[in-house]
């Protein structure tokens, strides 16, 4: 779907290119830094987006600002594998692709084999390893046309603490390695759902306490004032919890629903906090 679409856009850029005779060059592109972005989203798009400019002859720049794809300071590549795709996209070497670079496990839950599927490109899949350690074709995954399950017995082996039990590394023939975090979660629970304030007289942020950990997701449209609201600018977290921010809170004028949704996506994991904006007297 991102492809066709790219692909559709850049063919009529092209048109337009030749009917007026001149060049194109994209001067910016991109998405944010991994950790505000699923990497499995991120590496599809520039994929995507420079085949198909590169189809057309379209120049393109990458968008930076020093922490999205490059640490200025150190000189040290954020994301070494977007940079390899987008190479490979360059020199139209075909890339494969894991659906998803996350695969969450429920803490207290049964184990079960885990499947996600492969986009292989024409490629193949030559090993996977966590860390040094190379998993064994058979006992820990088995493949099955573009299907890779990995083994109820290999998931009782990692450790059973919260947060990321293994990271694994795909490597195939040709193109970007790919790499698919088994993350151990417990869903989120806040200590208190309801808070009152004096509205338009709010001087510090609101702080949620979380009981439990899981992986936020912090740039997803949270329900409440008009309907979508901005991380870092209106609410933000750490490990332990989730601020509502003082200025946000001063422009509420009626009792407001904040929703705050949690990693994985697919079990849509869910905080409401009722905040009521009441006038001081």
């Amino acid at each position: 779907m991102t492809a066709a679409i790219f692909d559709k856009l850049f063919g009529q850029l092209d048109a337009f290119s030749k009917q007026i005779g001149m060049p194109v060059v994209i001067g910016e592109y991109g998405t944010l830094a991994i950790g505000t972005v699923e990497k499995h989203a991120k590496w599809i798009y520039t994929d995507s987006f420079v085949r198909a400019a590169h189809k057309y002859d379209i120049a393109t720049m990458v968008w930076d600002i020093g922490f999205d794809q490059l640490d200025r300071t150190n000189d040290v590549l954020l994301d070494p594998i977007n940079t390899d795709i987008l190479i490979n996209a360059s020199k139209d070497i075909a890339d494969s692709f894991v659906s998803q670079d996350s695969l969450y496990l429920e803490d207290g839950k049964e184990l079960n084999d885990q499947t996600v599927s492969l986009e292989l490109n024409g490629n193949k899949l030559i090993s996977i390893y966590d860390g040094t350690k190379k998993l064994k074709q058979g006992k820990d995954y088995t493949v099955s046309g573009s299907n890779l399950t990995i083994t109820k017995g290999y998931l009782s082996s990692l450790t059973q603490d919260l947060g990321v039990g293994a990271h694994l590394r795909f490597r195939f023939n040709h193109g970007a390695d790919q790499t698919l975090d088994l993350i151990n979660y417990k869903k989120p629970v806040i200590a208190t759902v309801e808070y009152t304030i004096h509205k338009g007289a709010v001087n510090e942020d609101l702080a949620f306490r979380l009981r439990s950990t899981t992986n936020w997701m912090p740039n997803t449209p949270t329900g409440g004032l008009r309907g979508g609201i901005n991380f870092n600018d209106d609410f933000k977290s750490d490990s332990n919890n989730i601020y509502l921010t003082k200025d946000i809170l001063n422009k509420l004028d009626d009792d407001t629903l904040f929703s705050f949704k949690f990693w994985p996506r697919d079990q849509e994991v869910s905080v409401d906090v009722i905040v009521h904006a009441e006038h001081s007297s």
